[in-house]
């Protein structure tokens, strides 16, 4: 529902995701032809489905697949228990879409998600060992000085791995363009 995102109208509302046995039967393939050591879902948010997340999970450790991967997601998609398992079976990294700091703007923007939970999640991925890059955006429609200084104390409480400092251009079809 992000007023700055094209997905929706792109993908029309829809999500749609490959199923654990697919992507399953693809890492075996690459592991064997490739040797591959690890990989990057670039999924808009992988743990959308809780479920289908614990199914991967689950068979990476029943094939002892060990392999390293990374995805993307959101603060609000997903929890300590999740986690805790994502990591036990190759996670390393996940690319989170934080926006801002600043609550206003994220209500502005409709992320949907409160700038503790962002804190939060940011935290409890350092404690579990997982890399974080967090994708920034600034320049927003309605950004005061003071939304970039709460952006900024974010940042400095959450300490993110990585910071990914992007300048807002409205993207064709999104409801900000």
């Amino acid at each position: 529902h992000c007023r700055f995102c094209s997905a929706k109208t792109i993908w029309n509302k829809k999500y749609t995701a490959f199923s654990v046995d697919r992507i399953i039967s693809e890492l075996v393939f690459l592991i064997k032809n490739y040797g591959i050591k690890g990989v990057y879902f670039r999924e808009d948010n992988f743990t959308v489905y809780r479920k289908r997340v614990i199914e991967f999970c689950e068979a990476l450790l029943s094939r002892n697949l060990k392999i390293n991967w990374f995805c993307e997601t959101r603060a609000d998609a997903i929890d300590e228990e999740l986690l805790r398992l994502m990591y036990k079976c190759g996670c390393r990294g996940f690319f989170l879409g934080i926006e801002s700091g600043s609550q206003r703007i994220l209500d502005i923007i409709q992320k949907g998600v409160k700038v503790q939970d962002n804190i939060n999640t940011l935290q409890l991925c350092r404690k579990i060992g997982i890399k974080t890059y967090a994708s920034m955006i600034v320049g927003l429609p309605g950004e005061l000085r003071e939304d970039i200084r709460a952006t900024e104390q974010m940042l400095e409480l959450a300490k993110p791995d990585i910071i990914g400092k992007n300048v807002f251009i409205g993207i064709p079809n999104s409801e900000l363009y």
